[in-house]
């Protein structure tokens, strides 16, 4: 298991539309390397199911993650279900001026198939594409 604390991520977008983009229903917030994407609400938590190729793993990985939306200061994450399962992390945002705002990752992640060795530098790398990904749909999200 790792403790990571990622705070490089600032978007060049305003808290408001960050939240709007976050909440979207739209196709505006997804990840292309994503597939048969499927969202559920349970208790006041969003469920999201997906499947995705990990360099290394045989074909495609499954994953299942308990959201949580605590809007506008930050969001739970919980993994269920794959390579990440039990696996706990925050992501809370933080205007920074009119136009900019920080987003930090706090999290302990755990596998039982990803080696410890492997692990924080693996997460990091998702951590970097997924926000790239974002900054970029956000770009444009209207």
């Amino acid at each position: 298991m790792v403790f990571i604390v990622d705070k490089d991520g600032t978007f060049d977008e305003p808290l408001d539309k960050i939240w709007r983009f976050l909440t979207s229903q739209s196709s505006a917030h997804s990840h292309p390397g994503n597939m048969n994407v499927q969202t559920e609400t349970q208790d006041g938590h969003t469920i999201l199911s997906y499947e995705n190729v990990i360099p290394g793993a045989n074909g495609t990985v499954k994953h299942k993650l308990k959201m949580t939306m605590i809007p506008p200061v930050a969001m739970t994450m919980e993994y269920l279900e794959g390579p990440l399962a039990g696996s706990k992390t925050v992501q809370y945002y933080q205007p920074k001026g009119i136009n900019r705002t920080d987003v930090v990752v706090v999290g302990e992640y755990t596998s039982n198939v990803i080696p410890e060795a492997q692990l924080k530098t693996l997460v990091l790398r998702n951590l970097d594409q997924v926000f790239r990904e974002d900054q970029e749909n956000l770009r444009r999200f209207e």
